[in-house]
């Protein structure tokens, strides 16, 4: 590595410690064989962690004691200490999150994840619930029954005043409607290696692409520097087509930004910011979400993890709710977007409810109410925060750019100021 880091010494400590949703990924030959149970007896399913174990998380713990100690008995500049000592903390709080799924504490690991992620706010919550209002008003004393029994059973979630003119609030965010891609050609896993292969290329980042039996959406490994693209059998069941216009909408989300993000913070004066400062990930996927929904459109339908999360905590009817319930929710929230009742259209709603529900009670045992892994609220929060800026201040956008931050927390612009970049940073690459 030819470019010289303040925090030398310390980046490469801070890499050798994951603490992360991989954590809670499960052996896919198991994940199958407790779906497909689920799916005829609803009793809460064991997803299973092999991945996790004492030795491991003890590891863990070890490594973020060596980098504290480094930290402070190395002669590193004060907004290098700044900036690990939050990263520090929160990767604490993130190994207790860990010891929290080996002991089947949901609650605790949930109000963990409060902290290290948020929580709905008011905003969003009032878009999750304009949300399903929106497709259950869809519905008539004409619609098939099984549309009919879904917008019943969600009808506790709404009311009238809940609705509101998505064209109108989109048009604020900058953001286009939904584009029509029924008539696309639907892609390929081939296809989609070859499109991101194209944009990586294009771009001149040293990543590489592979597909993954174990996958369930298209991801990024900056460890591994891979793009993880699902196998044909997964890509099929996406809410949305994958077709030429949601993938070029899906390069700017993993390629446009967080590869982008993470080149130019690695031409920084500061490594970390190529990994993140600490609280990045809602500004990240905040703007993430928002390039891509620059090209493809949107009616919300993102909003389907948030509404999981919403209906999970409780804050929709009033009754936190297990795997199970939650489930049973989405599935008929699933079913009301596809606007069918086909064999098709339900065993897609089923996989599309099973899959989401799954991310939001990954961690945890499943069993308890309200007891969910709070990372998927990032999504929505990000893009309530970045349209915010996008319609108040855009300028602080382009900041952003610096590398893997937040530039609405102020432990942020402190370090970025102090390298001089918060008012004078200039993009190192240049997007085509």
């Amino acid at each position: 590595m030819s470019q010289k880091y303040v925090d030398e010494g310390l980046y490469d400590l801070r890499n050798k410690i994951t603490l992360d949703h991989t954590l809670f990924e499960g052996d896919s030959n198991h994940r199958t064989e407790v779906m497909n149970k689920f799916f005829l007896d609803h009793i809460n399913p064991d997803l299973g962690y092999p991945k996790l174990n004492k030795a491991g998380i003890d590891k863990k713990e070890k490594l973020i004691e060596e980098l504290e100690e480094k930290l402070y008995s190395g002669d590193y500049l004060n907004f290098v200490k700044f900036a690990y000592r939050d990263v520090i903390n929160e990767l604490r709080n993130l190994l207790e999150m860990a010891r929290c799924t080996l002991r089947g504490d949901d609650k605790f690991f949930t109000e963990l994840g409060k902290i290290v992620y948020g929580e709905p706010v008011e905003e969003s919550v009032r878009l999750v619930r304009a949300t399903v209002g929106r497709f259950c008003s869809k519905v008539n004393d004409g619609s098939p029954m099984l549309l009919r029994a879904a917008a019943h059973k969600l009808a506790p979630l709404w009311q009238e005043a809940d609705l509101i003119d998505f064209k109108e609030y989109l048009e604020k965010c900058g953001i286009p409607p939904e584009v029509d891609v029924s008539n696309e050609k639907l892609l390929t896993s081939e296809q989609v290696v070859q499109a991101f292969e194209t944009a990586l290329t294009e771009n001149n980042y040293p990543y590489s692409v592979i597909v993954s039996d174990d996958a369930r959406n298209i991801s990024v490994k900056h460890k591994r520097k891979v793009v993880v693209i699902p196998n044909d059998d997964w890509i099929q069941i996406r809410r949305r087509p994958l077709t030429k216009t949601t993938l070029n909408g899906l390069i700017q989300h993993e390629v446009g930004v967080h590869i982008y993000r993470k080149m130019n913070g690695l031409e920084s004066p500061l490594y970390l910011l190529s990994v993140g400062l600490a609280g990045y990930l809602t500004f990240e996927e905040g703007l993430a979400t928002g390039a891509e929904y620059k090209v493809n459109g949107l009616d919300l339908p993102e909003l389907q993890k948030h509404l999981a999360i919403c209906l999970a905590l409780g804050l929709l009817d009033g009754k936190s709710k297990d795997f199970s319930d939650t489930f049973s929710f989405m599935e008929a929230f699933c079913l009301l977007q596809t606007g069918v009742v086909t064999e098709e259209s339900m065993q897609k709603a089923k996989d599309l409810a099973w899959c989401t529900s799954v991310r939001i009670f990954r961690g945890t045992t499943c069993k308890t109410p309200g007891g969910i892994y709070m990372k998927d609220v990032v999504y929505e929060l990000g893009f309530l925060k970045v349209n915010h800026l996008y319609q108040n201040d855009p300028d602080l956008l382009k900041i952003a750019l610096v590398g893997k931050c937040d530039p609405t927390l102020l432990n942020h612009r402190m370090v970025l100021e102090a390298m001089g970049l918060y008012h004078s940073y200039k993009s190192l690459h240049c997007q085509n």
